[in-house]
Protein backbone atom coordinates (compact mmCIF):
# COMPACT_ATOMS: atom_id res chain seq x y z
CA UNK A 1 0.00 0.00 0.00
CA UNK A 2 1.32 3.45 -0.90
CA UNK A 3 1.50 5.61 2.20
CA UNK A 4 0.51 9.29 2.04
CA UNK A 5 3.35 11.77 1.81
CA UNK A 6 4.66 12.93 5.17
CA UNK A 7 6.32 16.31 5.64
CA UNK A 8 7.29 18.53 8.54
CA UNK A 9 5.66 21.91 8.18
CA UNK A 10 6.91 23.64 11.29
CA UNK A 11 9.27 23.07 14.23
CA UNK A 12 9.44 25.18 17.38
CA UNK A 13 11.48 24.75 20.54
CA UNK A 14 11.26 26.41 23.93
CA UNK A 15 13.89 28.88 25.10
CA UNK A 16 13.15 27.92 28.73
CA UNK A 17 13.51 24.13 28.62
CA UNK A 18 14.00 21.18 26.28
CA UNK A 19 10.39 20.95 25.10
CA UNK A 20 9.45 21.35 21.44
CA UNK A 21 6.68 20.74 18.94
CA UNK A 22 6.26 19.65 15.34
CA UNK A 23 3.48 20.33 12.87
CA UNK A 24 3.28 17.44 10.40
CA UNK A 25 1.28 16.77 7.28
CA UNK A 26 0.36 13.16 6.59
CA UNK A 27 -1.43 13.18 3.27
CA UNK A 28 -4.31 15.58 3.86
CA UNK A 29 -4.14 15.19 7.65
CA UNK A 30 -2.51 17.78 9.89
CA UNK A 31 -0.87 16.72 13.15
CA UNK A 32 0.69 18.81 15.91
CA UNK A 33 3.00 16.75 18.11
CA UNK A 34 4.10 18.12 21.47
CA UNK A 35 7.46 16.75 22.64
CA UNK A 36 8.02 17.27 26.36
CA UNK A 37 11.27 16.05 27.87
CA UNK A 38 9.45 14.62 30.89
CA UNK A 39 7.37 12.39 28.59
CA UNK A 40 10.54 10.71 27.33
CA UNK A 41 11.80 9.71 30.78
CA UNK A 42 10.76 6.06 30.37
CA UNK A 43 13.56 5.53 27.83
CA UNK A 44 17.05 6.79 28.61
CA UNK A 45 18.12 6.08 25.03
CA UNK A 46 15.31 8.08 23.44
CA UNK A 47 15.69 10.98 25.86
CA UNK A 48 19.45 11.14 25.25
CA UNK A 49 19.02 10.96 21.48
CA UNK A 50 16.34 13.66 21.57
CA UNK A 51 18.55 16.06 23.54
CA UNK A 52 21.41 15.48 21.09
CA UNK A 53 19.17 16.22 18.13
CA UNK A 54 17.80 19.32 19.85
CA UNK A 55 21.28 20.85 20.13
CA UNK A 56 21.63 20.89 16.36
CA UNK A 57 18.02 21.55 15.35
CA UNK A 58 17.61 24.26 17.97
CA UNK A 59 20.83 25.98 16.88
CA UNK A 60 22.59 25.67 20.24
CA UNK A 61 25.88 25.07 18.45
CA UNK A 62 27.33 25.10 14.97
CA UNK A 63 26.84 21.69 13.32
CA UNK A 64 29.94 19.66 12.51
CA UNK A 65 30.28 17.42 9.42
CA UNK A 66 29.74 14.26 11.50
CA UNK A 67 26.63 15.60 13.24
CA UNK A 68 23.10 14.46 12.60
CA UNK A 69 21.02 16.91 10.61
CA UNK A 70 17.62 18.49 11.05
CA UNK A 71 16.21 16.00 8.53
CA UNK A 72 17.65 13.11 10.56
CA UNK A 73 15.74 14.36 13.58
CA UNK A 74 12.49 14.61 11.65
CA UNK A 75 12.95 11.14 10.13
CA UNK A 76 13.62 9.72 13.58
CA UNK A 77 10.27 11.03 14.80
CA UNK A 78 8.26 10.26 11.67
CA UNK A 79 9.50 6.70 11.21
CA UNK A 80 8.93 5.97 14.88
CA UNK A 81 5.35 7.23 14.71
CA UNK A 82 4.17 6.18 11.25
CA UNK A 83 2.08 3.26 12.53
CA UNK A 84 0.10 5.75 14.65
CA UNK A 85 -0.50 8.09 11.70
CA UNK A 86 -2.28 5.33 9.76
CA UNK A 87 -5.02 5.25 12.41
CA UNK A 88 -5.95 8.89 11.87
CA UNK A 89 -8.79 9.87 9.56
CA UNK A 90 -9.58 12.98 7.58
CA UNK A 91 -12.82 14.45 6.29
CA UNK A 92 -14.07 15.47 2.86
CA UNK A 93 -11.95 18.06 1.05
CA UNK A 94 -13.31 20.31 -1.71
CA UNK A 95 -11.84 19.66 -5.19
CA UNK A 96 -10.26 23.13 -5.27
CA UNK A 97 -9.09 23.80 -1.70
CA UNK A 98 -8.55 27.35 -0.49
CA UNK A 99 -6.25 28.72 2.18
CA UNK A 100 -9.27 28.56 4.50
CA UNK A 101 -9.43 24.80 3.93
CA UNK A 102 -5.69 24.51 4.48
CA UNK A 103 -5.60 26.36 7.79
CA UNK A 104 -8.97 25.40 9.26
CA UNK A 105 -9.20 21.69 8.66
CA UNK A 106 -9.22 19.30 11.55
CA UNK A 107 -5.86 19.07 13.27
CA UNK A 108 -4.86 16.28 15.61
CA UNK A 109 -3.12 17.43 18.78
CA UNK A 110 -0.91 14.63 20.05
CA UNK A 111 1.81 14.24 22.66
CA UNK A 112 4.89 12.09 22.10
CA UNK A 113 5.85 9.56 24.77
CA UNK A 114 8.73 7.11 25.01
CA UNK A 115 8.16 3.54 26.17
CA UNK A 116 10.61 1.44 28.22
CA UNK A 117 11.40 -0.66 25.13
CA UNK A 118 12.72 2.42 23.28
CA UNK A 119 9.69 3.06 21.09
CA UNK A 120 7.39 6.02 20.51
CA UNK A 121 3.73 6.23 21.30
CA UNK A 122 1.29 9.09 20.70
CA UNK A 123 -1.53 10.18 23.00
CA UNK A 124 -4.26 12.80 22.65
CA UNK A 125 -3.11 16.22 23.81
CA UNK A 126 -5.76 18.92 24.14
CA UNK A 127 -3.75 21.23 26.38
CA UNK A 128 -2.61 23.43 23.50
CA UNK A 129 -5.09 23.52 20.65
CA UNK A 130 -4.92 27.18 19.62
CA UNK A 131 -4.04 27.83 16.01
CA UNK A 132 -3.98 30.45 13.30
CA UNK A 133 -0.60 31.93 13.17
CA UNK A 134 0.67 35.44 12.72
CA UNK A 135 -0.77 38.48 14.42
CA UNK A 136 1.50 41.53 13.95
CA UNK A 137 -1.36 43.85 14.91
CA UNK A 138 0.84 46.92 15.43
CA UNK A 139 2.48 46.86 12.01
CA UNK A 140 -0.88 46.07 10.38
CA UNK A 141 -2.49 49.13 11.97
CA UNK A 142 0.32 51.31 10.62
CA UNK A 143 0.71 49.82 7.15
CA UNK A 144 -2.19 47.48 6.40
CA UNK A 145 -4.10 50.12 4.44
CA UNK A 146 -1.46 50.05 1.71
CA UNK A 147 -2.57 46.68 0.29
CA UNK A 148 -5.80 44.79 -0.38
CA UNK A 149 -6.91 42.49 2.45
CA UNK A 150 -8.31 39.09 1.46
CA UNK A 151 -9.87 36.35 3.54
CA UNK A 152 -8.39 32.83 3.21
CA UNK A 153 -11.57 31.58 1.52
CA UNK A 154 -10.89 34.00 -1.36
CA UNK A 155 -7.53 32.41 -2.21
CA UNK A 156 -7.34 29.04 -3.99
CA UNK A 157 -4.26 26.81 -3.76
CA UNK A 158 -2.64 25.87 -7.09
CA UNK A 159 -1.83 22.16 -7.03
CA UNK A 160 -2.02 19.09 -9.25
CA UNK A 161 -4.32 17.27 -6.82
CA UNK A 162 -6.14 17.71 -3.52
CA UNK A 163 -3.47 15.71 -1.69
CA UNK A 164 -0.72 17.77 -3.30
CA UNK A 165 -2.43 20.94 -2.03
CA UNK A 166 -2.04 19.70 1.54
CA UNK A 167 1.31 17.95 1.25
CA UNK A 168 3.29 21.14 1.87
CA UNK A 169 2.85 24.78 2.72
CA UNK A 170 0.93 26.53 -0.11
CA UNK A 171 3.14 28.54 -2.43
CA UNK A 172 1.39 29.35 -5.69
CA UNK A 173 -2.19 30.61 -5.31
CA UNK A 174 -4.99 32.26 -7.29
CA UNK A 175 -7.46 34.80 -5.93
CA UNK A 176 -11.16 34.95 -6.74
CA UNK A 177 -10.36 37.98 -8.88
CA UNK A 178 -8.09 35.83 -11.04
CA UNK A 179 -4.68 37.08 -9.92
CA UNK A 180 -1.85 34.55 -9.55
CA UNK A 181 0.57 35.10 -6.66
CA UNK A 182 3.26 33.54 -4.54
CA UNK A 183 1.94 32.97 -1.00
CA UNK A 184 4.37 33.47 1.87
CA UNK A 185 3.29 32.19 5.25
CA UNK A 186 6.23 32.99 7.51
CA UNK A 187 7.08 36.68 7.66
CA UNK A 188 8.20 39.32 10.13
CA UNK A 189 7.06 42.94 10.67
CA UNK A 190 10.26 44.20 9.03
CA UNK A 191 9.04 42.68 5.77
CA UNK A 192 5.86 44.77 5.74
CA UNK A 193 7.88 47.86 6.57
CA UNK A 194 10.30 47.19 3.70
CA UNK A 195 7.51 46.45 1.23
CA UNK A 196 5.88 49.73 2.26
CA UNK A 197 9.10 51.56 1.36
CA UNK A 198 9.21 49.70 -1.96
CA UNK A 199 5.61 50.64 -2.70
CA UNK A 200 6.29 54.29 -1.98
CA UNK A 201 9.55 54.40 -3.97
CA UNK A 202 9.81 54.74 -7.73
CA UNK A 203 10.90 51.14 -8.37
CA UNK A 204 8.30 49.94 -10.87
CA UNK A 205 10.97 48.74 -13.31
CA UNK A 206 13.19 47.07 -10.71
CA UNK A 207 13.33 43.26 -10.65
CA UNK A 208 12.28 42.72 -7.05
CA UNK A 209 9.49 40.86 -5.30
CA UNK A 210 6.51 43.08 -4.49
CA UNK A 211 3.75 42.73 -1.95
CA UNK A 212 0.34 42.71 -3.64
CA UNK A 213 -2.00 41.80 -0.80
CA UNK A 214 -2.48 40.49 2.74
CA UNK A 215 -4.39 37.35 3.70
CA UNK A 216 -6.00 36.96 7.11
CA UNK A 217 -8.98 35.88 9.16
CA UNK A 218 -9.74 39.49 9.96
CA UNK A 219 -7.85 42.80 9.91
CA UNK A 220 -4.78 42.52 12.12
CA UNK A 221 -4.80 38.71 12.08
CA UNK A 222 -2.51 38.12 9.13
CA UNK A 223 -1.95 34.59 7.83
CA UNK A 224 0.45 35.42 5.02
CA UNK A 225 1.50 37.65 2.16
CA UNK A 226 0.53 37.64 -1.51
CA UNK A 227 3.70 38.41 -3.45
CA UNK A 228 4.01 39.19 -7.14
CA UNK A 229 4.27 35.96 -9.13
CA UNK A 230 7.68 35.55 -10.75
CA UNK A 231 7.60 32.90 -13.47
CA UNK A 232 10.67 31.00 -12.39
CA UNK A 233 9.54 27.59 -11.18
CA UNK A 234 11.37 28.27 -7.89
CA UNK A 235 14.75 28.36 -9.66
CA UNK A 236 17.23 30.26 -7.52
CA UNK A 237 20.51 31.67 -8.76
CA UNK A 238 22.36 28.81 -7.06
CA UNK A 239 20.22 26.22 -8.84
CA UNK A 240 20.46 27.99 -12.20
CA UNK A 241 24.26 27.96 -12.19
CA UNK A 242 25.82 25.02 -14.02
CA UNK A 243 29.33 24.36 -15.25
CA UNK A 244 28.31 25.05 -18.84
CA UNK A 245 26.55 28.35 -18.00
CA UNK A 246 28.09 30.91 -20.35
CA UNK A 247 30.20 33.78 -19.07
CA UNK A 248 27.86 36.15 -20.90
CA UNK A 249 24.86 34.90 -18.91
CA UNK A 250 26.81 34.96 -15.65
CA UNK A 251 27.79 38.58 -16.27
CA UNK A 252 24.18 39.42 -17.12
CA UNK A 253 22.99 38.09 -13.76
CA UNK A 254 25.77 39.93 -11.91
CA UNK A 255 24.90 43.19 -13.67
CA UNK A 256 21.17 42.80 -12.97
CA UNK A 257 21.60 42.01 -9.26
CA UNK A 258 24.14 44.83 -8.87
CA UNK A 259 21.87 47.35 -10.60
CA UNK A 260 18.78 46.30 -8.65
CA UNK A 261 20.61 46.50 -5.35
CA UNK A 262 21.89 49.97 -6.22
CA UNK A 263 18.30 51.05 -6.98
CA UNK A 264 17.17 49.74 -3.60
CA UNK A 265 19.97 51.51 -1.74
CA UNK A 266 19.29 54.76 -3.59
CA UNK A 267 15.74 54.58 -2.21
CA UNK A 268 17.02 53.89 1.31
CA UNK A 269 15.98 50.23 1.24
CA UNK A 270 18.16 47.45 2.67
CA UNK A 271 17.88 43.93 1.22
CA UNK A 272 18.89 42.36 4.52
CA UNK A 273 19.70 38.72 3.68
CA UNK A 274 21.83 38.99 0.56
CA UNK A 275 22.67 35.56 -0.82
CA UNK A 276 22.33 33.57 -4.03
CA UNK A 277 19.27 31.69 -2.77
CA UNK A 278 17.43 35.01 -2.48
CA UNK A 279 17.86 35.68 -6.19
CA UNK A 280 15.36 34.06 -8.57
CA UNK A 281 15.99 33.45 -12.26
CA UNK A 282 12.83 33.76 -14.37
CA UNK A 283 11.94 32.02 -17.62
CA UNK A 284 13.73 34.71 -19.64
CA UNK A 285 16.95 34.34 -17.62
CA UNK A 286 16.49 37.58 -15.71
CA UNK A 287 17.61 37.85 -12.07
CA UNK A 288 15.16 39.04 -9.39
CA UNK A 289 15.97 40.00 -5.80
CA UNK A 290 13.51 38.53 -3.27
CA UNK A 291 12.99 38.14 0.49
CA UNK A 292 13.06 41.35 2.49
CA UNK A 293 12.63 39.69 5.88
CA UNK A 294 16.10 40.74 6.99
CA UNK A 295 18.63 38.82 9.01
CA UNK A 296 21.77 37.23 7.61
CA UNK A 297 23.09 33.87 6.46
CA UNK A 298 26.49 32.71 7.69
CA UNK A 299 28.96 32.62 4.82
CA UNK A 300 27.19 35.39 2.92
CA UNK A 301 26.88 38.27 5.39
CA UNK A 302 28.69 38.73 8.70
CA UNK A 303 26.43 39.01 11.73
CA UNK A 304 27.76 42.45 12.66
CA UNK A 305 26.74 43.72 9.19
CA UNK A 306 23.24 42.23 9.21
CA UNK A 307 20.43 44.49 7.94
CA UNK A 308 22.77 47.19 6.66
CA UNK A 309 23.92 48.57 3.32
CA UNK A 310 27.44 47.38 4.13
CA UNK A 311 26.04 43.90 4.73
CA UNK A 312 24.25 44.01 1.38
CA UNK A 313 27.49 45.00 -0.33
CA UNK A 314 29.34 42.17 1.36
CA UNK A 315 26.65 39.72 0.28
CA UNK A 316 26.75 41.08 -3.27
CA UNK A 317 30.52 40.62 -3.42
CA UNK A 318 30.15 37.00 -2.36
CA UNK A 319 27.32 36.46 -4.85
CA UNK A 320 29.59 37.74 -7.63
CA UNK A 321 32.34 35.36 -6.52
CA UNK A 322 29.83 32.51 -6.38
CA UNK A 323 28.50 33.23 -9.88
CA UNK A 324 31.96 33.42 -11.44
CA UNK A 325 33.44 30.40 -9.66
CA UNK A 326 30.60 27.85 -9.72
Amino acid sequence: MDLPQVCVEEFTSSELNHDSSLVIRFGTIRIRISILEKNLASSVNIRTQYLQYLKVVGGDRDPQPQDATEDDFYDWILIGCDRHFLKLTSHAIPPKPTLHDFYNRKIYHLALYATPDDKFTLKDDQDNVSEFHSNHLDVFERLGHLWPFLEPCEVTICASSVEAAFSQRPREVVTDAGGRYFFKHNFVPRELETYAKIKQANLEQSRISRLCGLVGERPGRIVGLLLEHIGCGSVTLSRALERHTSLQLRNKWIEQVTTTLMELHTSGIVWGDAKADNVLIDGENNAWIIDFGGGYTRGWVDEKLANSIDGDQQGLSRIVTHVLST
